[in-house]
């Protein structure tokens, strides 16, 4: 081989050489912004995921997030340790958002997970308006909604459920319009039926039926507190005193509820009565965010009880109230409604 012909050859080289390692050096960054991206991408999948399962667990499963069933689970994820964090817990009881994660090179230790970049190192997550364990998750009510922040070598970004906190909002207003819907309709047929049962005492109804009260003190009554009975349908005895008719088996539990724990419903058992009496399932003792409703059957102009003992049961001469009563449903915590729906019953 000529000399001239071994320069040639060794000039390619170098040219070839210089493109070949640039070459590599631009495949090479691609690549870790590819494993960086998926493994974003799958976090953001994974928040999701436990966020729309975790909804429709506690809807079927606990009264609310203090419940002992979901104690332990959160709608989104959680800090480990103080921020930023390396470690997120994903509190969950369905194991695809696990999957979603390991999938992708994620460290998955039990509930607990740390994500790499693609240049190996450990990204940190910064929370906002995370949901806390055995807790109401209240924020969206207020306007603040959750945001992950994954810090990686080479920058930032955010993932949100915005749009999964939206379908919530509208499942708690849709829910209490049904309740309130069905309430409404409840004390019409209540209202209706004793108003047909009526009283044959001389000076109120004469000649008419036996049973019930006078028309007037019918539609006084606060029928609404029938809904905490365990027997809603039981109509006025007709029999009350000597002088007029009334609900004379209205004095026990059953027919009439006297105990005053009834003047909030707040409990799963006491939502389960209210609930059964409605035509109801238990989704509906839970609002669009897992959280537990709290009903008041009698409320003031705040939505709080307006005592502590429940209304007189149905009698002759019912005590005129003031004006036309209202029950409240909502989101109730530490006094505060951050939530509700208020019924008026006309």
């Amino acid at each position: 081989m000529a000399v001239w012909e071994i320069f040639i050859i060794m000039g390619f080289i170098a040219v070839f050489i210089p493109v070949v390692w640039n070459f590599s050096k631009v495949y090479e960054m691609k690549k870790r912004i590819d494993v960086t991206k998926e493994r974003i991408k799958a976090i953001e999948k994974a928040v999701k995921v436990m966020y729309v399962s975790n909804v429709q667990f506690a809807e079927q499963n606990c009264f609310g997030w203090s419940d002992p069933v979901c104690a332990g689970l959160t709608l989104t994820p959680t800090p480990v340790g103080s921020q930023p964090t390396t470690t997120l817990n994903f509190a969950t009881n369905n194991n695809l958002v696990y999957s979603i994660l390991r999938n992708v090179g994620c460290n998955v230790n039990g509930t607990q997970v740390r994500c790499q970049d693609g240049w190996g190192s450990w990204m940190t997550f910064t929370l906002t308006n995370y949901h806390v364990p055995n807790s109401s998750y209240t924020a969206p009510y207020q306007g603040n909604f959750f945001r992950l922040t994954i810090n990686y070598r080479t920058g930032a970004v955010d993932v949100a459920i915005s749009k999964e906190i939206e379908w919530s909002l509208a499942q708690t207003n849709a829910k209490l319009s049904e309740l309130a819907t069905a309430l409404k309709r409840f004390v019409r047929s209540r209202r209706l039926l004793e108003l047909t049962n009526v009283c044959n005492t001389t000076g109120t109804s004469a000649n008419d039926p036996a049973g019930g009260l006078g028309s007037w003190d019918d539609a006084l009554v606060p029928w609404v507190w029938k809904v905490v009975s365990a027997n809603p349908n039981t109509l006025c005895s007709g029999v009350e005193t000597a002088t007029g008719c009334g609900c004379s088996n209205h004095g026990s539990a059953n027919n009439w509820e006297p105990s005053s724990q009834w003047t909030t419903v707040d409990t799963a058992s006491e939502w389960g009565r209210v609930l059964s009496n409605l035509l109801l399932g238990i989704n509906y003792r839970v609002d669009g965010f897992g959280n537990a409703l709290d009903f008041v059957p009698l409320a003031n102009s705040n939505g709080m009880p307006i005592s502590s003992f429940p209304p007189q049961r149905p009698r002759p001469n019912y005590p005129v109230n003031n004006g036309l009563y209202k029950s409240r449903i909502g989101v109730l915590e530490a006094g505060v409604w951050y939530v509700y729906y208020d019924v008026v019953y006309e």
